[in-house]
């Protein structure tokens, strides 16, 4: 199964230019505001990469990110819908949406093997790892959008996303990750530092590095 991954379909691209930007709840987890004060470009790995829609939402708001994503057919589609959203930028001469794809950077295999890689890559400089783990599974199907079905169906739960909150917290400054608002902490990692929404929140973690 092919997904259908469009990074400039109506929604995402209302989100990226009416949707908050450094207002955004994922902005505000990430501290995006406090790199842009400093003129600095926060390196970002999002290792859970999935749709790739949050990823290109920090890369919109000047963030490098490197997205891993291990199952084979997501990575060809989000690879597939890199490609189509930057030959169409490039085709409109959209220089900002040409910048925005410069800075996406699309890995295959696991984020266990690939986050060291990647912070080793960047000089240990990696500021922050986001994981957006598989949601646990709701008895509601008609709850969960059509998109995020067919990823459901194509790589199941996360059974190892637990393991993988302290390899981010030591390869990277500062950990957030994403959970359904009434969903456990990651690894049972308790933290008071969250940004809470209607149905979802994010745990900040500080990291080891740095």
């Amino acid at each position: 199964m092919i997904l259908n991954i469009d990074f400039l379909s109506p929604e995402l691209t209302y989100k990226r230019q009416h949707g908050g930007g450094f207002g955004l709840a994922i902005a505000k987890a990430c501290g995006l505001k406090k790199f842009l004060k400093n003129n600095k470009t926060p390196k970002i790995i999002d290792a859970t990469a999935g749709r790739g829609e949050d990823g290109f939402l920090l890369a919109s708001l000047g963030s490098e990110v490197f997205m891993i994503e291990r199952n084979p057919e997501v990575f060809q589609s989000l690879s597939l819908g890199l490609t189509q959203g930057l030959a169409q930028a490039e085709a409109d001469k959209d220089l900002e949406l040409i910048k925005i794809f410069s800075r996406i950077f699309l890995y295959f295999g696991e984020a266990q093997t690939l986050i060291p890689k990647i912070n080793l890559e960047q000089g240990g400089l990696i500021d922050l790892i986001y994981l957006d783990p598989m949601f646990p599974h709701r008895t509601k199907s008609a709850l969960v959008k059509k998109p995020m079905r067919d990823l459901r169906e194509l790589v199941g739960d996360d059974l190892d996303a637990d393991a993988l909150l302290e390899l981010a917290r030591a390869n990277a400054r500062k950990v957030v990750v994403k959970r359904p608002k009434k969903a456990p902490f990651l690894a049972n990692k308790i933290t008071k530092d969250q940004l809470v929404g209607e149905s979802s929140r994010f745990d900040i973690y500080p990291g080891f590095i740095g």
